[in-house]
């Protein structure tokens, strides 16, 4: 009489055949989209608007070569889409390109730059974090890892007009209320 095999369970239990072949077919990498610094001003301007927290708050761009500067640094920047949206966050929080609504504007243009390129933030952040990216207590790899952190995969060349007035006015309806906290800090 033939001895009839026991099926294995556990660790022991076979697992079916995998060769890593993946046949589906591979897209080419997409373009990654960028802010321009008139795009960044046009943040700044709706977030003054939408936001105010304080009576000064006034929109006006303090040094038009030091957001040119950052638009460009963004562009160079080699790395994920990651590592330019902190390059973005850090550059605007810390170069205090405009008069007012630094903070508030960088946090925006950061979610408004990884939206755009296929990235969405899950969690608001502390805005005490961004206190302290401006006053120089995180590195930049902590940044990055805590922008991957809050983020989940759910690009082009530069954002059209629709598609940013789009975002821009659902991330200040959404944030009001973080926002206002940032600038009150």
């Amino acid at each position: 009489m033939p001895r009839r095999r026991r099926r294995r369970e556990g660790r022991y239990a076979r697992q079916p055949l995998s060769l890593g072949i993946s046949y589906q077919k591979r897209r080419a990498p997409l373009k990654t989209e960028y802010l321009t610094a008139e795009q960044l001003a046009e943040i700044n301007r709706r977030v003054l608007r939408e936001v105010k927290v304080k009576r000064a708050d006034s929109h006006h761009v303090a040094n038009r070569a030091k957001l040119d500067s950052i638009v460009e640094e963004v562009r160079a920047l080699d790395g994920d889409v990651f590592d330019k949206a902190t390059c973005l966050l850090v550059c605007l929080t810390k170069k205090h390109v405009f008069d007012s609504g630094n903070r508030r504007t960088a946090y925006t243009a950061t979610k408004l730059f990884l939206e755009a390129n296929g990235e969405a933030l899950k969690v608001d952040p502390d805005p005490r974090v961004l206190t302290g990216i401006r006053e120089g207590f995180y590195r930049t790899d902590e940044v990055v890892e805590w922008l991957k952190g809050m983020a989940s995969r759910s690009s082009r060349d530069t954002i059209p007009d629709e598609r940013f007035q789009r975002l821009l006015s659902e991330i200040i309806v959404q944030d009001r209320t973080l926002l206002e906290k940032i600038g009150r800090l």
